[in-house]
């Protein structure tokens, strides 16, 4: 087989948002313009210490909670991010046809799923259990005086990034790989990009693929409210966060994971599979304006979305749905559509774009991978998602920024966009597939 030849599709899909879930749930109330973004009920982060006792600053306890008590039995752990992948891979899983049907070499299966932070809610809850990380042999003399040894342990494993890709390799038996990216807001997309890549390569024949994230934690929150990233001045969370609006100040956290099971594209025809759509190929850059912003002239944006159709083979005017990266702070939304418009000419007015974090809040490292996943869902009903939360675009944007689902009976080629913290920029292609 030749090096980058193979073709790669998308067989399965799960995903666990603040809208639901499930696939079905999710969908369902994302096309019904409703909103997965509440005011946190107060017994929501009870278990977790304020960051040093400082109270938290008003208007932040809002975001989008996955339902966790809707989790799979035999999935918790304790730790969101492992428990949130055990549950998205697990309907992936079965939608692609359940494991027994992969019927595949366990040196030719893998795992690349991403966290950006990892379990931020064990190193919460250990280090309010210890009272600080003075130095790891303090905590580990704290631990072992009360009989503890076991718990610096679990602690570990749950802390580090890449224990939701070694717990997904181990109950899947996927043994080729067990890789965690970790690019801020754009880890979704880089895994499930890295993961189609190993396929194309000849070295896997099926992938899980995605990312999760639970970051709805006081100490984070206060950091984000401090970089002036967060809405603020609304009244009402579900229309707190308006990508793209004149009038828009920022977003909400929400948190979640999605899994997408890349296989070869013969295999899965071979196995009566249809896929959800052919990935065509990704790119990633990097900006290095800085932390929470892009360059004013967005060039590294601009050279990726130059670069994509050429890298994948298509054209923009095959386009029929662009996913924005849209977060809803003035500076990014306005350097995406700049760098967008710029590149794209007149025909940016054409495409039908939307960003989907006014109905589930930003995501953070799961974001992409869920957003993928919504994307493909739309090409499968053939029907995209629009901005429900959107008034009045900014002075000058020239998107064409759907407010209302958009049907079309013939989809072609979807492009999602991942713009991370501190300049990871990534791009995805897909065709739907015939």
């Amino acid at each position: 087989m030749s090096t980058g030849s193979r073709r790669v599709v998308v067989s399965g899909l799960g995903v666990v948002t603040p809208l639901g879930a499930d696939c079905a749930t999710t969908w369902g109330r994302l096309i019904a313009e409703k909103s997965g973004l509440v005011r946190l009920p107060d017994d929501h982060l009870a278990d977790i210490p304020q960051f040093d006792g400082r109270p938290i600053p008003p208007g932040v306890l809002h975001g989008g909670p996955a339902p966790l008590q809707k989790l799979s039995a035999g999935t918790v752990t304790g730790e969101p991010i492992i428990d949130l992948a055990m549950h998205a891979a697990r309907e992936a899983v079965e939608d692609a046809g359940g494991s027994a049907g992969f019927d595949v070499d366990p040196y030719r299966a893998g795992v690349v799923f991403g966290t950006s932070k990892g379990g931020l809610r064990s190193f919460d809850r250990f280090v309010n259990r210890t009272g600080g990380l003075k130095s790891v042999e303090s905590v580990g003399a704290a631990l072992r005086s009360d009989g503890d040894d076991d718990e610096a342990g679990r602690f570990w494993q749950q802390f580090l990034s890449d224990t939701p890709a070694l717990t997904l390799s181990e109950r899947y038996g996927f043994q080729a790989s067990a890789h965690c990216p970790v690019a801020a807001c754009a880890t979704g997309l880089v895994a499930i990009q890295r993961a189609a890549e190993m396929i194309q390569q000849g070295q896997c024949d099926v992938m899980i693929a995605g990312s999760s994230d639970a970051s709805l934690l006081p100490a984070l929150q206060s950091s984000f409210h401090r970089l002036g990233v967060l809405a603020r001045n609304f009244e009402n969370p579900a229309t707190a966060c308006r990508p793209f609006d004149e009038t828009r100040e920022g977003f909400l956290v929400g948190e979640g994971a999605a899994v997408l099971i890349l296989e070869e594209a013969e295999r899965a025809r071979a196995r009566g599979v249809t896929p959800y759509a052919e990935w065509l190929g990704g790119m990633q850059v990097a900006d290095t304006a800085g932390l929470t912003q892009l360059q004013d002239d967005s060039p590294a944006l601009q050279h990726l979305l130059r670069q994509l159709p050429v890298q994948c083979g298509f054209e923009w005017r095959d386009v029929s749905y662009l996913n924005l990266h849209g977060t809803g702070t003035v500076m990014n939304d306005a350097c995406e559509a700049g760098a967008l418009t710029n590149v794209l000419g007149d025909e940016v007015e054409r495409v039908p774009a939307s960003s989907l974090k006014g109905s589930l809040g930003h995501l953070l490292g799961a974001s992409g991978s869920v957003e993928t996943a919504l994307t493909l869902l739309a090409l499968k009903y053939q029907r995209f998602p629009g901005n429900p939360t959107l008034e009045m675009p900014f002075e000058g944007c020239r998107l064409n920024l759907i407010r209302d689902a958009y049907e079309t009976i013939c989809p072609d080629v979807v492009v999602k966009l991942s713009l991370g913290f501190g300049g990871h920029l990534a791009a995805g292609a897909f065709r739907a597939w015939r």
